[in-house]
């Protein structure tokens, strides 16, 4: 599959930054990034986003839910620091198939499909230009695929908050628009297991 320039570009960028240590001249801004299950260890409190929901769910919601298997948070952090920087929450989902725009090569005689919903990303108004979402959203590849392996899911689907996201940021990753509703985006998880390949070829 031939990816957009845009998404070729972020790969290289995240696999440069990630083969860079930040303790060798390298600016915080630009460091690589650890993503790490959402723990007690983890300082949350500073956090803020330019979306007040996604800040307070972080800041209230989101180790409750991943207690209770409700969903999980990953969390973005500096090596060897514990402020949060940024987060995505996923979890188990189903799609209907009469949404998506090209069911070549899905299940017929099924009304829904097995899915990963990514149901939150933020990074800290503090990471903006920095690479940090776009680490976040790999590692979010990364996670739907392992899961895809051991349970199968046939998509990963969101809820953009914006035009704006939709088009500056998830679109870049060549994500589509679902029938349904504008903002409602999915990827096949084909298409993401030759992204994770493609960046794990390029890290060698």
């Amino acid at each position: 599959m031939l990816f957009s320039k845009s998404l070729t570009r972020i790969l290289n960028r995240l696999t440069r930054l990630s083969k860079r240590s930040p303790a060798i001249n390298v600016p915080r801004s630009s460091a690589r990034f650890e993503i790490e299950l959402l723990g007690n260890k983890h300082y949350k409190k500073d956090f803020q986003c330019e979306e007040e929901s996604l800040t307070r769910f972080l800041l209230s919601f989101a180790k409750q839910h991943s207690k209770i298997d409700f969903s999980k948070t990953y969390v973005a952090v500096y090596p060897g620091d514990t402020q949060v920087l940024g987060y995505y929450t996923i979890l188990p989902s189903q799609l209907k198939l009469e949404v998506i725009p090209n069911t070549k090569g899905y299940p017929t005689g099924y009304q829904m499909i097995p899915a990963i919903k990514l149901a939150r990303l933020a990074r800290d108004i503090t990471m903006k230009g920095t690479t940090v979402g776009e680490t976040l959203l790999m590692s979010v590849f990364q996670n739907a695929v392992a899961v895809a392996d051991k349970t199968g899911a046939m998509v990963l689907e969101l809820d953009a908050k914006n035009e704006h996201v939709r088009d500056k940021f998830y679109a870049r990753f060549n994500f589509i628009k679902l029938l349904d509703d504008e903002l409602h985006l999915y990827l096949p998880m084909s298409v993401i297991r030759k992204i994770v390949a493609q960046g794990s070829e390029m890290a060698k």
